[in-house]
């Protein structure tokens, strides 16, 4: 059982990383937007929208130096804050990956070899904002359910395993193609950033499950 100063510096920590993980959805929503939009041949409204995700990114900045100060400041009533600490980097890392995938769709110019690949990129962006929404039901459940968060993280599992299968049959497909290797490039520098996202997602699980064990 916590002393109740710890209690309630545990509690302030999760409102804290609920109010982040509001963000990265924010974020994963506009990525997915952008790659609509260049689907749909426009370039420049693209680039207009990647101005506003630039601008959540750099909110989640201000907002992870806020954390990192105000866990300072709590000084020992807070046991295990490496472990908080590094699950707010962990979402961090989420952020800049969704940050540079949406800058390059909406910067790239994908050529004929390259711009039908956007399909699996879309598809792996939709199920990227799925796996986040799912990933924030499990930190919501930190603070009214915490016996559910194990069964509410396998849905961001699966979400893992959907993307892993679309992006190595991507890879798979783009490295048995005679591209250019700036095309390779470009389709590589996207796809790899959205898997990267999803598998840090999958590593918060397990952060968010050594902190229910403490």
């Amino acid at each position: 059982m916590f002393p109740s100063a710890e209690i309630e510096a545990r509690r302030q920590v999760i409102a804290f990383i609920q109010d982040l993980i509001r963000i990265v959805v924010e974020i994963t929503r506009f990525v997915v937007q952008i790659t609509e939009t260049v689907k749909n041949g426009d370039q420049r409204e693209a680039v207009e929208i990647y101005e506003k995700a630039k601008e959540v990114n750099q909110k989640a900045d201000e907002m992870k130096k806020q954390f990192v100060r105000e866990l300072f400041s709590m000084g020992p009533v807070l046991s295990h804050k490496e472990d908080f600490y590094a699950l707010v980097s962990n979402i961090g890392e989420i952020v800049d990956s969704i940050d540079g995938a949406a800058f390059r769709i909406a910067n790239f110019k994908l050529d004929k070899n390259t711009i039908r690949y956007l399909e699996d990129i879309h598809k792996m962006a939709m199920i990227l904002f799925d796996q986040i929404n799912a990933l924030r039901e499990c930190i919501y459940m930190m603070s009214y359910n915490p016996n559910q968060v194990i069964s509410a993280s396998e849905k961001v599992l699966e979400y893992e395993t959907m993307m892993d299968d679309i992006y190595r049959g991507l890879i798979v497909e783009v490295f048995h193609q005679k591209f250019n290797p700036i095309d390779l490039l470009k389709v590589l520098e996207i796809s790899t950033r959205l898997e990267n996202a999803s598998d840090t997602s999958e590593k918060i699980v397990d952060r968010l499950v050594g902190i229910l064990l403490t």
